[in-house]
């Protein structure tokens, strides 16, 4: 019978088609809001606790061997219960992370409330990294993958704002107590569909961390070594700067609201020539660490804020896509993300030890401009130990 083509983007076509992208999606949008309510807060509540910055980095470091040494075991769980079961008990762990933050104000040790947000960050994105791969469009991965931003930050608009009010006119308690409540939401959408199992980790750990090819395992270095600095040190550095809880919320909210109109392009831009696009980004945002020092003022920084969203989405689209296609076209996705991961905790743990080391927030951007160019590592050469043929995925 004749059909009638719909009139609509063929990207948007095959999101409204494809039920496990579209529960992906949804749980990934309820839960980015949710985060967003926290997320760039919770070094500034351990400040206000009393703890100092080397505490802070201390924190994340634990954080992130965390998310090293349980990735292995939350492999496992995706290959004998399910990648969505895996997500799930990632999301489960996080109400226990949220209470133990709660709970550091009673005495609870602030290192083990680090090691257990690193086991839920396990769990989830190892089975979210999988499961993406999975269902990844290779010739529209940089619009797919940009359309999962836009998702991400979209719901994030209103999330720093929001718990920036909670925070100043109630308590960091009930921001925590309304995170939980939304995560148990993110759950469900990972019900609608049937579960995959992953293939189990067979390759030796000095095979691993070369599986990737060297361009692969020097990039994920510096995006390690960046996301330290971005996610930690940039939001201390406003609330030190200028003194507001409030302020740092509608700064991350507003770049929020407009870098949703800005991100589908860039993922078509990526698909159409991804090595400019990553160029691009990066000559933009080495010197958007420069630029970060300067205009220390509410609208100056919020400028700055949104030029290094900008430029970093530039590199960081087309860094995904390249990893979750070469981990599509691997023998063993698992294998691939494993090697991504461990690398990523090679630049986080140094990003750490050098701020341990000088302890100054504007040397830390400075080096961070120089470490940007590291991304340029995956158009130089990326020879891969990897097998180049995958067998189809398994079902429950």
């Amino acid at each position: 019978m004749y059909q009638i083509k719909p009139h609509i983007n063929p990207i948007l076509y095959r999101y409204f088609r494809n039920k496990e992208l579209d529960e992906l999606y949804a749980s990934i949008g309820i839960k980015s809001f949710a985060i967003s309510l926290i997320s760039i807060f919770i070094p500034i509540y351990l400040l206000t606790l009393g703890f100092s910055l080397i505490d802070v980095a201390i924190y994340n470091l634990i954080y992130y061997a965390g998310i090293i040494a349980f990735y292995p075991s939350s492999i496992s769980l995706a290959a004998r219960w399910g990648v969505k079961k895996t997500m799930m008990l990632g999301i489960i762990s996080a109400l226990g992370y949220f209470a133990a933050l709660n709970y550091i104000t009673s005495g609870f040790p602030y290192y083990i409330a680090a090691a257990i947000q690193g086991l839920s960050t396990a769990l989830y994105w190892t089975s979210y990294h999988i499961e993406f791969t999975e269902i990844l469009d290779t010739a529209k991965g940089g619009t797919e993958i940009s359309i999962s931003r836009i998702i991400a930050i979209g719901s994030m608009i209103l999330g720093p704002i929001v718990g920036a009010f909670f925070i100043l006119s109630d308590s960091f308690s009930f921001i925590f107590l309304l995170v939980s409540v939304l995560l148990i939401f993110a759950m469900l959408p990972l019900f609608l569909t049937k579960d995959i199992k992953a293939q189990p980790v067979r390759a030796s750990f000095s095979k691993i961390i070369k599986y990737g090819g060297k361009g692969m395992a020097i990039a994920s270095q510096a995006g390690g070594f960046l996301g330290f600095v971005t996610g930690v040190l940039w939001p201390v550095f406003i609330f030190l700067t200028l003194k507001s809880i409030m302020d740092l919320g509608w700064i991350v909210s507003a770049t929020s609201a407009i870098m949703v109109t800005i991100l589908f392009l860039m993922g078509r831009s990526t698909d159409r020539d991804e090595n400019m696009t990553l160029k691009s980004g990066v000559i933009l945002h080495s010197l958007s660490w420069i630029s970060r020092l300067l205009f220390l003022f509410p609208i100056g920084v919020f400028i700055n804020n949104f030029y290094a969203s900008v430029s970093s989405s530039m590199m960081n689209i087309p860094f995904t896509k390249k990893v979750y296609t070469e981990a599509r076209k691997s023998k063993n996705i698992p294998e691939f993300i494993l090697f991504r991961e461990f690398h990523l905790f090679v630049g986080r743990a140094l990003a750490v030890f050098l701020f341990l080391l000088i302890n100054n927030i504007m040397w830390m951007f400075i080096v961070a401009s120089f470490v940007t160019f590291f991304y340029l590592g995956l158009i130089t050469g990326n020879k891969s130990d990897r097998p180049a043929i995958r067998p189809a995925r398994a079902g429950n």
